[in-house]
């Protein structure tokens, strides 16, 4: 089973009854997948870090994070138990998955299609 939540970044938090919803979810089969417009992820980071302690998704689609590749806080990112996969970009055009689970493959590129 599947559960999916959109989250915007304005306001500047996820609304509690968003954050509830999911913990109310005791069922392990399910897999909780959440978007979440950041809007600048290093500004917005210390929210992001509480909301993904709270929430626990297992899968968060991360937009608009505004930053570059290297300067994408993946240090905080793994300490908060998520692998991440972005593409980093200086303006809105920055995204990024985020996964909790343990055995996730990271991949650029699919092979089949040849995309990168």
């Amino acid at each position: 089973m599947l559960s999916l939540v959109r989250f915007a970044s304005r306001p500047q938090e996820p609304h509690a009854s968003y954050i509830n919803a999911f913990q109310q979810r005791s069922d392990s089969n399910l897999m909780k997948i959440a978007t979440f417009n950041v809007n600048g992820i290093n500004g917005r980071l210390p929210i992001l870090l509480r909301w993904l302690a709270e929430a626990r998704p297992d899968v968060v689609c991360l937009q608009e994070l505004k930053t570059l590749q290297e300067k994408f806080p993946e240090a905080a990112i793994r300490e908060a138990g998520y692998r991440a996969i972005l593409h980093g970009q200086k303006s809105w055009n920055s995204v990024a998955i985020l996964a909790r689970l343990s055995r996730v493959q990271l991949q650029r590129k699919i092979r089949e299609y040849g995309l990168r």
